[in-house]
């Protein structure tokens, strides 16, 4: 992936067009050292559940539905006629759209999102990211602060967890699990504790990749490597949800 510049602009600010026009997200490891990446895809094993009575310190837990985070629509040009002018759309070949009306209808109004793409420059590029962007923000993302003990410091930034806790609740008042990405971890070295900052992640649900014709059954599986075809009611013959496809 290639992209011009004509005039000066920070290293943060190409690296956030990078990010946004093609659906990942990048961060610094303290621990490991290193810079890591992850597209917006579903989590590859079901993440493990932090719940206020086992793992998350009474009294430190938090969180905001962010409103200014919520997209319903998204625009993206692509495939610019002169590297060196991106100021309006008209200065791209190409615009993908992608309108979620669902949350529309829900929140009753409209939420765009445009990009003037520097990074990608193809239909299958900014069709995959139209779809992250908006899997992820099309209801009004949720922001947590919470603090673990010692006992969890395996959990650190860039890994999902399912959330169970009081004040995350359904229609009916009972605490539903809800998936978060952890976007900053922090140690509290007086304190022996570790305070996380995540973003809730829509992603929810099985999701597999399509496997070769002499895969085993479902019910004969041996591990879960791939996904299986569901009924129409969208269950295997044991009852399990089905998978989706990604």
């Amino acid at each position: 992936m290639t992209a011009y510049v004509f005039e000066p602009d920070s290293i943060q600010s190409l690296v956030s067009k990078l990010c946004n026009e093609c659906s990942i997200s990048v961060w610094w490891d303290e621990r490991a050292r290193l810079i890591k990446m992850r597209s917006a895809r579903p989590p590859a094993e079901r993440p493990e559940i932090l719940s206020e009575g086992t793992n998350i310190i009474a009294g430190s837990f938090s969180v905001v539905d962010d409103q200014s985070r919520r997209i319903s629509r998204v625009t993206m040009a692509y495939a610019p006629h002169d590297w060196s002018e991106l100021g309006s759309i008209s200065d791209f070949k190409n615009v993908y759209y992608r309108i979620d009306a669902e949350s529309e209808d829900l929140y009753g109004e409209e939420r765009n999102k445009v990009y003037k793409c520097q990074w990608a420059t193809t239909f299958g590029q900014t069709s995959r990211a139209s779809i992250g962007l908006t899997t992820l923000f099309s209801t009004t993302p949720k922001v947590s602060t919470f603090t673990l003990d010692a006992k969890d410091c395996r959990f650190w930034t860039g890994d999902i967890v399912d959330i169970r806790h009081s004040s995350i609740v359904n229609a009916f008042g009972s605490p539903t699990d809800t998936r978060f990405f952890i976007i900053s971890a922090m140690s509290n070295h007086t304190e022996g504790t570790l305070t996380y900052q995540a973003i809730s992640f829509s992603f929810i649900g099985n999701y597999g990749t399509i496997m070769t014709n002499d895969a085993p059954a479902y019910t004969e599986r041996t591990e879960n490597y791939g996904m299986w075809i569901a009924g129409n009611d969208g269950l295997y013959s044991n009852g399990d949800e089905g998978y989706k496809i990604q």
